[in-house]
This record gives C-alpha cells, structure tokens and sequence, in this order.
C-alpha cells in the first residue's frame, strides 16, 4: 500500500491545489474543470476534462435543488 501510495497518491494540500486553484485565478472559465496534471490523479493544477455524468444539466439541477433542500439556503440567480 506504501508505495502505491507513493505512486499515485498525493498529500491532502497538494490534493487541494486543483479546487483553490478553480476558486481563484482568472483564467478559469465556467464550465472549466481542473484537476491534478499527471493522468488526472496527482500533479500541479490544470484544465482536465469531464466524466459524461459530470455534463448530466439535469443531474446537476437535482444535486443543485437537493443542496438547497438539505441546508435550507436558496440562491436566486
């Protein structure tokens, strides 16, 4: 488990680099998605592309809807 975790695992901060990233620099576009640069599982930043069922509008209209459900808060756009 030890080093295949050194193979294709990363550390928690380096893990969480592709969301700061998203979050915060100004070349992100919407719809872009990142993610981890060497075969999408570890490595700096940058644009990856996405699952089928992450392009799903209507899955994510149900996930958006559920969210506000569940924690009572609604954002009107």
């Amino acid at each position: 488990m030890k080093v295949g975790n050194a193979v294709v695992a990363q550390s928690d901060a380096a893990g969480a680099l592709p969301q700061l990233y998203a979050s915060t620099m100004p070349d992100v576009g919407r719809g872009d998605y990142w993610g981890p640069a060497l075969a999408e599982v570890r490595g700096a930043p940058k644009r990856v592309g996405r699952a089928k069922a992450a392009q799903d509008d209507a899955a994510a209209r149900r996930l958006w809807d559920g969210s506000e459900r569940l924690t009572g808060v609604t954002y009107r756009f």
